[in-house]
């Protein structure tokens, strides 16, 4: 075979390869949702903290949470396992109302959840409060009269899973192969 339809059969097939790489990592891409931790410490109730995170679909202002999930509330008579405030369907919602950044930075907040199935409240800078309120027998469990100066907002990072990055690195070897065989 002459040597100048030799290169064009190479880069054919570098250019099919890239194109393949192109559209399973386009294919695969998708935005990521945003993970913010909370907590805030009692100023009168119940002593101690609570912690939990929000999970935003998009950034911006007046975004909504999608989800809520408390992760520790400092009282002996509620149940672990009773603490994800999932509202819909049997909740309500008076606020739900964030400013986020993409990087997961929270600079104003705006949230109170009613979740009859556990009786709780989940309030965060509701009226300057930020409150889990809990109306079985334990009463009201933890309530911080403090605002945002009282309530904590941590960014999660976004770790990809590990079947992304295997995907991407055995593309990426495979690209490799197909130049190296076709430069030799």
């Amino acid at each position: 075979m002459p040597h100048g339809i030799c290169i064009r059969v190479s880069l054919v097939n570098t250019l099919k390869a890239a194109a393949a790489l192109v559209l399973l990592l386009g294919g695969a891409a998708k935005a990521n949702p945003i993970e913010v931790d909370f907590s805030f410490t009692g100023t009168s109730g119940t002593t101690g903290t609570v912690t939990g995170e929000l999970l935003f679909q998009t950034s911006g202002t007046g975004v909504a949470a999608s989800d809520v999930i408390l992760l520790s509330a400092p009282a002996t008579t509620f149940n672990p396992s009773e603490l994800d405030v999932d509202w819909a369907p049997f909740g309500t919602i008076d606020h739900n109302s964030f400013t986020v950044s993409a990087s997961g930075v929270v600079t104003a907040a705006e949230l109170e959840l009613y979740d009859p199935q556990n009786d709780t409240v989940l309030a965060l800078e509701d009226g300057n409060l930020n409150e889990l309120r809990y109306f079985g027998t334990g009463g009201t469990l933890t309530s911080n009269t403090l605002g945002s100066t009282g309530l904590t907002f941590t960014p999660e990072v976004y770790i990809p899973e590990p079947g992304s990055v295997a995907i991407l690195g055995g593309a990426l070897l495979a690209l490799a192969m197909v130049r190296r065989r076709h430069q030799a």
